[in-house]
């Protein structure tokens, strides 16, 4: 990097006894009149006010349009005002309305749970009187048949005590009815057995 001299470059000092000084780019600045300098500053002044009546001009016609934005805001907000209070009725209506279709289904379940039970009880009975009826003759025929066990065991049990008696005569044996157990002289080859020594 080149060393800069602080010494040789000095600021630009305007108006005073420095007139021959140089302004910071080198040249030297020329004499203005001051007319010159009045008509200068009349055209800015000119130019400033047109670009004030194109600014005002931009503005009122911003400000018109947002006015319609404006009106037509408030007619939505009144729009969405008249929505949501119809809204807030219909969601009254859907809250009633599915609090009473709840209660209607509550009101069904518990008469079909009345109903069934009422059904029930009285498909039992129908269903229980004939089983009553059936068990008790089946206890009936169950102890007819431990009526005939017993009496058919005695009978085996009077069998087998006159067949391990010892005999001393030979004789034969009916077997004709349950429950009796007889000595008979004559054969009968039908029922009978012949038991010898």
């Amino acid at each position: 990097m080149a060393a800069i001299d602080i010494q040789t470059k000095q600021p630009y000092k305007s108006g005073g006894d420095g007139g021959d000084e140089l302004p910071p780019n080198g040249e030297k600045m020329t004499q203005i009149t001051r007319e010159e300098l009045d008509a200068k500053f009349a055209l800015l002044q000119k130019e400033m006010e047109h670009k004030d009546k194109l600014f005002d001009q931009k503005l009122d016609a911003f400000l018109g349009k947002q006015a319609l934005h404006d009106d037509k805001f408030l007619i939505l907000a009144q729009q969405s005002a008249e929505t949501a209070k119809k809204a807030e009725n219909l969601k009254t209506h859907l809250w009633t309305s599915a609090l009473a279709i709840g209660l209607t289904a509550l009101a069904a379940m518990a008469g079909s749970y009345y109903s069934s039970q009422q059904i029930l009880l009285s498909a039992s009975q129908i269903v229980s009187d004939p089983l009553k009826d059936d068990i008790k003759a089946l206890s009936e025929s169950q102890k007819t048949l431990a009526d005939s066990q017993r009496a058919l065991s005695k009978d085996v049990e009077a069998i087998r005590a006159a067949v391990e008696k010892p005999s001393t005569s030979s004789g034969t044996f009916n077997f004709g009815s349950p429950g009796s157990f007889s000595k008979k002289p004559e054969p009968d080859t039908k029922n009978s057995f012949v038991i010898e020594k």
